[in-house]
């Protein structure tokens, strides 16, 4: 493979100039974004609670001060490791505990900030940085290595998992570590790195289930290349299963709690066409490299310069001849996307639409584009510099308006919770009615400290009416809305999603198959509970109307 000395000066400063912005673009706006739905439940778990133990504190029809729900999941002295892991197997066993433990240790040493919360996802996110340039260096050689780092640096798809309290920037790290601590194994045989390759799989089993896939790739990696001695084979074999051994334990938690996993997961069992999964698949491998097309589709055609260089690394590939570069991109992309979009095909579901879940393959796509730095293109050097060059800075340049936004496209859902906020802001003494104590804890963190949140699970008109009109409604669903209009109670609309907003709709809107519906009571919505008679707006006030 070709060395360091090769590479044109002004690319290799090009190269360590996007590793440092990659590092800026984590750090710079790490507690600005929307603190979203899954974050909080970062913080439940970490916090040592129950959604369900919340519930038995807060759900008594009585106004709560906002900054008493607030900071009920700040980090204190009850929140231990064990509360942590008895909250996960309660409520979250899918979730295995490694990054709550790291996130719950960094939060008690830096405070309950935002920013603090993200922490372990930022040192996630920078070290993928370097586990980046290990692996592309064991695979590919240092120069592919070095470029491999800088498109992790500033892949929409890295940042982003770099700036969210969840553990997939940390899956993304384990994956790089423990692929590049195995090449390291099969050509130094050691002990030590068998060793360490241990401890990396044993993490990234404890990291997230779905680590599974990349073993997977690992295991045909080993088993397929010839040149692997029996002795490596049976050194990896026994690496693998101790740390599956490990595992042991919270993968009988798991098993024990599949009927919690069915209803915890449920939000994924609505059916979805097959044009609309190989459409969302699409994006999601996408994010990979370029993001912007989910603002405007039609930006979709600048992502034609990171395209260009993907095709010279296919090519590199194809013309390598190497099995383990072979095996590594193609089982990835194969192995983490195939099975889970048939199984949602067979069972009309969409659990598998999110981004998320696709970590082995976005990083395939990743090492394929590095790859366009070997030797095997057999395209001149200078051009493929120029491409690869262009292709980063049209990388940095979507991971950069990304960043800037409050809201992402992997929680575009919640974006509603802006304008909530600064409709409450207006309202000299709020009172906020909501059944749902996750979606409260998520809205408490935009709110006022002289807003009140009242939790009820059903909502009673006759108590709403006693603590006060008008008041505020968060998130409600036609259960909660039909009481309240059937006591002579009028709701007006203050700030929600159309449903051309909302992440699934935008997909399947630009395929033309969906038009706009009116209000999608599927997201985060605000509406004023009055009297008939007691405001001047219209009941059904049009999307235009409504606090965007």
């Amino acid at each position: 493979m070709n060395q360091l000395g090769v590479m044109s000066r002004w690319f290799s400063v090009l190269l360590i100039a996007m590793l440092l912005f990659g590092v800026a673009l984590r750090v710079g706006t790490l507690g600005t974004k929307l603190f979203w739905l899954d974050e909080t439940f970062t913080q439940l778990r970490v916090a040592g609670y129950t959604a369900a133990e919340l519930q038995t504190e807060f759900f008594d029809a009585r106004p709560h001060p906002v900054a008493v729900l607030r900071h009920r999941l700040d980090v204190g002295s009850d929140a231990t490791p064990g509360a942590l892991i008895r909250s996960l197997k309660l409520e979250d066993v899918q979730h295995p505990p490694l990054f709550y433990l790291l996130d719950q240790s960094l939060i008690r040493e830096f405070g309950n900030t935002i920013a603090s919360w993200r922490l372990a996802a930022l040192l996630s996110g920078l070290l993928a940085i370097a586990a980046a340039f290990w692996f592309g260096r064991e695979l590919l050689g240092t120069e592919s290595g070095l470029l491999t780092a800088a498109l992790v640096a500033v892949s929409p798809f890295c940042v982003l998992y770099s700036q969210q309290a969840r553990e997939y920037g940390l899956w993304v790290t384990l994956t790089l570590a423990s692929s590049a601590a195995l090449l390291r194994a099969l050509k130094d045989s050691r002990p030590r790195w068998w060793l360490l390759y241990a401890l990396l799989t044993l993490a990234g089993w404890y990291t997230a289930i779905l680590f599974a896939v990349i073993l997977a790739v690992h295991v045909l990696l080993v088993f397929l290349d010839a040149r692997v001695s029996l002795r490596s084979r049976l050194a990896f074999v026994a690496a693998l299963g101790g740390g599956a051994i490990l595992f042991v334990p919270w993968g009988l938690a798991v098993l024990g709690g599949s009927r919690m996993l069915g209803s915890t997961t449920s939000w994924g069992d609505a059916p979805r066409s097959l044009v609309f999964l190989l459409a969302k698949l699409g994006f999601n491998l996408g994010t990979a490299l370029y993001d912007l097309e989910f603002l405007r589709p039609e930006l979709v055609v600048i992502a034609l310069v990171p395209v260009a260089l993907l095709i010279l690394g296919a090519i590199a590939v194809w013309r390598s001849g190497d099995v383990r570069l072979r095996t590594f991109t193609l089982a990835s992309l194969l192995v983490s996307t195939v099975p889970f979009v048939a199984l949602d095909v067979v069972q009309h579901h969409h659990h598998f639409t999110e981004t998320r879940y696709f970590v082995p393959a976005i990083l395939a796509l990743l090492i394929v584009a590095a790859a366009a730095l070997s030797k095997h293109t057999r395209v001149d050097r200078r051009v493929t510099e120029v491409v690869a060059s262009l292709a980063l800075i049209v990388m940095a340049l979507s991971s950069t308006i990304g960043s800037l936004r409050p809201i992402w496209w992997g929680n575009h859902q919640d974006a509603t919770l802006l304008p909530i906020a600064r409709v409450v802001a207006q309202d000299p003494r709020p009172l906020i009615w909501s059944w749902g104590i996750v979606g409260a804890l998520e809205t408490s963190l935009l709110l006022p400290d002289e807003a009140r949140i009242a939790l009820a699970n059903p909502i009673d008109p006759a108590v709403v009416v006693r603590e006060g009109l008008p008041a505020e409604l968060l998130a409600p669903g036609p259960q909660t809305m039909d009481p309240l209009r059937k006591a002579g109670l009028r709701l007006v609309p203050l700030a929600a999603s159309s449903l051309d907003t909302t992440t699934v709709s935008i997909f399947r809107h630009a395929l033309g198959r969906e038009k706009n519906r009116g209000i999608d009571l599927a997201e985060p919505t605000l509406w004023r509970i009055e009297r008939l008679g007691a405001s001047m707006h219209r009941e059904n006030a049009t999307d235009s109307e409504l606090v965007q």
